[in-house]
């Protein structure tokens, strides 16, 4: 989504857990945007991927894969990507076959278990940017209190809600891997 001027100022979770952010999360509403436009049945999935061991033995879990698939214009997308924890509730996301390859995903809050908000912003020279809102949840439709709390994360943090646009989850369970 366009707008005008630098990218907003966003509150990130000070004490985000990737580790428990991960499964499958599907996508309730979000800004428009060019990848899932007219998208429907969309849902994005976080694995750990181990990326070392250290001399303990203990497994290293710096990186993390994502599934993200959905249908759009009639016909199903799919894009593998990855992500890295740059800062406590920044992803720094990359899908390489995405028209938008490298992403940042602030997370702005999440209970791990019903709800997050993502937003992603990049900057054109200080002038224009481009917005990207997402709302997620770990079932096909969120509970009004969890609606109720995610629009109160985005108003908090100076973003519109008129903007959202409630994604389509009226599917015939397309993803068998996905728990309902």
């Amino acid at each position: 989504m366009p707008g005008f001027g630098s990218c907003p100022r966003v509150k990130v979770m000070d004490t985000f857990d990737v580790a428990q952010f991960a499964g499958t999360w599907y996508y309730t509403a979000s800004y428009p945007d060019k990848m899932m436009l007219n998208s429907r049945c969309a849902v994005t999935t976080f694995t750990l991927a181990i990326t070392a061991i250290d001399s303990n033995g203990s497994i290293l879990i710096n990186d993390y894969n994502l599934f993200r698939k959905f249908v759009t214009l009639g016909k199903e997308k799919k894009y593998l990507g990855s992500a890295k924890l740059i800062t406590s509730g920044v992803l720094g996301v990359n899908y390489p076959a995405s028209p938008k390859a490298n992403l940042y995903y602030n997370i702005l809050d999440t209970d791990y278990y019903n709800y997050a908000v993502i937003f992603s912003c990049d900057n054109y020279y200080g002038v224009v940017n481009g917005q990207n809102l997402w709302v997620l949840a770990r079932r096909k439709f969120l509970e009004p209190q969890y609606v109720q709390k995610t629009l109160e994360v985005i108003t908090r943090n100076g973003l519109s809600i008129a903007l959202l646009k409630n994604i389509d989850q009226g599917c015939d369970n397309p993803y068998p891997y996905a728990k309902v």
